[in-house]
């Protein structure tokens, strides 16, 4: 390996850093470059270089090509879930800040129960007044860079009705456009990710109808690294992870698990779901719940200012990990072009993850026709 760095340094043109700094800054260390000779001679700590499995001798960059933000379960009218909303929306504009000074591109997914109980207009006043309002100030294109989803309680009012028209002018759910949907992130940028939003609410039929679209568009997409996310999860150790249970055991719950099977199936990377009103990883794992590496990786983010639940009964044997009914926050994702690095962000907690890891994207997995 040492002598393909050598290689690499050796054969990079000095006119490439002509009008560049002298030094190059990495997260950890800075080189120094030489620009005496035609051959670059770069001063460095071997353990600091990160070469890039994808490119021969290219060195990769610690910046992401964006991050995506998320949680779900937001909030009621009670005042003290709008206090807590406020202060999960309050870091969620901080982030946004700092990703934005770096020009990092940034989109923010709610994974559903933005408004209790019942998701009303009324009631998506107080999200409005928490969350609502500090997304449309702190995101660069508010309608286009916020990703939602309807819960449950959306659905407790007819259609999600108050869900569709608070959000109607939302690119991606509003004006009629239904509650699934795709996009490409960061668009048009080489490396970028796909990106899926499902509904995992709506009645069998339509469920039936948006499983074949989902198959049918993962199975064209064509990006290494994929990502889906709704609010109803099919593993939880949370309060609705034990729905069906024995004995304090979890249970797979079902009513989304022929989408996750079709996202595992095709090489999917990422889920992330709320409901469960707190905070849980879940390693790579098969359509039963068993670990397996090629497996997605699930995210539970359930603490957007809904009252947290306590642990009820065991967790999931094998794949859960850092399981916290105790700690409002979001889920910080960057996203690189064949991996992703995660962090949950505690409020009141000085920008500082709470929990944290990465990972390499799953090989894509192309049906046979």
């Amino acid at each position: 390996m040492k002598d393909g760095i050598h290689a690499a340094l050796n054969f990079r043109p000095c006119l490439e850093m002509a009008h560049k700094t002298d030094k190059v800054h990495s997260m950890h260390n800075t080189f120094k470059i030489s620009k005496t000779c035609c051959r670059c001679t770069v001063l460095f700590t071997l353990a600091a270089l990160v070469i890039s499995p994808n490119v021969p001798g290219a060195i990769a960059s610690d910046k992401p090509l964006a991050v995506l933000l998320a949680a779900g379960d937001i909030t009621g009218c009670d005042s003290a879930e709008m206090k807590n909303a406020k202060a999960t929306a309050d870091l969620l504009g901080h982030e946004i800040d700092l990703l934005r000074k770096e020009g990092t591109p940034v989109k923010v997914a709610i994974l559903g129960d933005l408004a209790y109980d019942d998701g009303t207009l009324d009631q998506f006043d107080c999200f409005q007044k928490t969350w609502g309002q500090t997304l449309q100030v702190k995101l660069a294109e508010p309608d286009k860079d916020l990703l939602p989803v309807p819960g449950n309680h959306e659905y407790r009012t007819e259609n999600a009705s108050g869900f569709f028209e608070f959000l109607n002018s939302n690119v991606w759910v509003g004006a009629g456009r239904g509650s699934s949907y795709e996009l490409e992130f960061p668009e048009g940028q080489p490396g970028a990710w796909r990106i899926f939003a499902l509904d995992s609410e709506i009645e069998s039929a339509s469920k039936n109808s948006q499983s074949n679209w989902f198959d049918q568009a993962m199975a064209r997409s064509d990006e290494r690294c994929t990502l889906s996310f709704w609010h109803r999860p099919v593993f939880s150790s949370g309060h609705h992870g034990h729905e069906n249970g024995d004995h304090g055991k979890p249970a797979r719950q079902d009513e989304m698990a022929a989408i996750e099977t079709s996202f595992a199936n095709h090489g999917g990377s990422i889920i992330l779901n709320g409901h469960d009103h707190n905070y849980e990883e879940l390693a790579p794992h098969d359509s039963q719940g068993q670990p397996s590496p090629e497996g997605p990786r699930s995210f539970i983010v359930g603490t957007g200012g809904r009252k947290l639940r306590a642990q009820e009964g065991s967790l999931w044997p094998a794949i859960s990990k850092n399981f916290d009914a105790k700690t409002f926050g979001i889920l910080r994702l960057s996203l690189y072009p064949d991996r992703y690095s995660w962090s949950f962000l505690p409020v009141h907690a000085n920008n500082a993850a709470k929990y944290s890891g990465e990972g390499a994207c799953n090989m894509r997995v192309k049906a046979t026709r």
